[in-house]
């Protein structure tokens, strides 16, 4: 192979490797700075942004009036993985999940956000939103990107945790 080549082998090839350390160093950092409240997360798209911010917004809203008391599915079951299958977390509406201390249901997992997603009674039945965590929210197999209505014997997986509303 010419010399020419293999030099441009290299330099594609620097590029891609500094490439991938760049969005490895981003990825941390983003989840660094999401544990402290004031940092701002400069890297996030716009839509993350606003989905962050409207959460965290209804969560702070006391103006409207309070819904029923939730009826019916009260808990959620936790099935995978094996060291946490079988431990129930309690549902009350405004149920945050995620890493964080402060979660209402904390849970070791690297592939979790520090506030990955909540739970909340909407319209006479729980509802999931994913709080722009990184690897996503899904709801049987599909990854929520709004609100979505979550009911009995439906299957939750945030990060590695897989948990049924029960």
């Amino acid at each position: 192979m010419p010399d020419a080549l293999l030099s441009i082998f290299n330099v594609c090839f620097l590029v891609l490797l500094y490439l991938f350390f760049f969005r490895v160093l981003r990825a941390v950092w983003s989840e660094v700075s999401s544990t402290d409240g004031s940092s701002v997360d400069t890297d996030a798209s716009p839509s993350r942004r606003e989905r962050r911010r409207a959460a965290r917004a209804e969560r702070s809203d006391h103006s409207t009036p309070p819904e029923a008391e939730p009826v019916g599915p009260s808990v959620l079951v936790a099935l995978e993985p094996p060291q946490l299958a079988g431990i129930e977390y309690p549902l009350h509406d405004g149920l945050s999940m995620g890493r964080a201390a402060d979660a209402g249901i904390s849970i070791e997992d690297s592939f979790l956000s520090q506030h990955h997603a909540e739970l909340r009674w909407h319209d006479g039945g729980w509802v999931i939103a994913d709080l722009g965590s990184t690897n996503g929210t899904y709801l049987n197999n599909v990854k929520v990107d709004q609100m979505a209505r979550i009911e009995p014997g439906d299957r939750l997986q945030v990060g590695n945790v897989i948990l049924e509303l029960r």
